[in-house]
């Protein structure tokens, strides 16, 4: 089954061979119907073939689940596998070392989807407007990380801009990071959700630590 991108900006010519499906737009709840059984012509998203035909469902608001709803990330490593090179292979810590980013000390995280913005030439699978996990959730799920997988130094968060959104949720987070979690952490942002801070009176940068 293939999703992302392709499939939601170009869903007719994304069911390439070899696919059974594709899936346009968020796709937790259309997997899941796949997996149930569910007629095809149901499944909302879903790209199939019907004989030569291929049939593009429509993308519809029930795909973007509450976020908190969602089960935490399986990584079972020595015992799923992965397909490397053309061939399938057992995704051990090493194998994970060379194909993840930052030697795979940093845990791919994504604390909100969507962004606030609706820019004309944006693939966002998601679009707008922008939703966020609480932090119960977020700290939930590092924390859980952190017994079942001590080799990870740090988290990397995946969110469009990672400051979207109320300061309050901001402020609790860091706090919550800092007590309960213990690891650094890389975020995105977009320009006009950062203000200068730490400047001296000489209006230098001040240092900090």
């Amino acid at each position: 089954m293939a999703g992302g991108i392709h499939p939601t900006l170009m869903p007719a010519k994304s069911l390439v061979e070899g696919a059974d499906f594709a899936v346009a737009g968020p796709g937790e709840l259309p997997l899941e119907m796949i997996l149930a059984g569910k007629p095809p012509e149901s499944i909302p998203g879903l790209v199939w073939r019907r004989g030569r035909e291929t049939v593009v469902n429509p993308v519809r608001p029930e795909q973007k689940l509450d976020l908190d709803s969602l089960p935490y990330p399986l990584y079972r490593f020595d015992r799923d596998q992965v397909l490397v090179d053309g061939r399938l292979q057992t995704l051990g810590w090493r194998l994970h070392e060379r194909l993840a980013t930052w030697d795979g000390r940093y845990y791919d995280m994504v604390s909100a989807r969507g962004c606030a913005y609706r820019c004309a030439y944006c693939c966002n699978v998601n679009g707008a407007p922008v939703r966020r996990s609480s932090v119960d959730r977020v700290i939930g799920e590092l924390v859980d990380l952190r017994k079942r997988e001590p080799r990870v130094a740090g988290v990397n968060f995946q969110d469009d801009c990672f400051y979207t959104g109320s300061d309050e949720w901001i402020a609790e987070f860091a706090r919550r990071m800092r007590e309960e979690v213990g690891l650094p952490f890389i975020a995105r942002m977009i320009p006009r959700y950062v203000t200068a801070s730490g400047s001296s009176s000489s209006g230098r940068p001040a240092s900090s630590t």
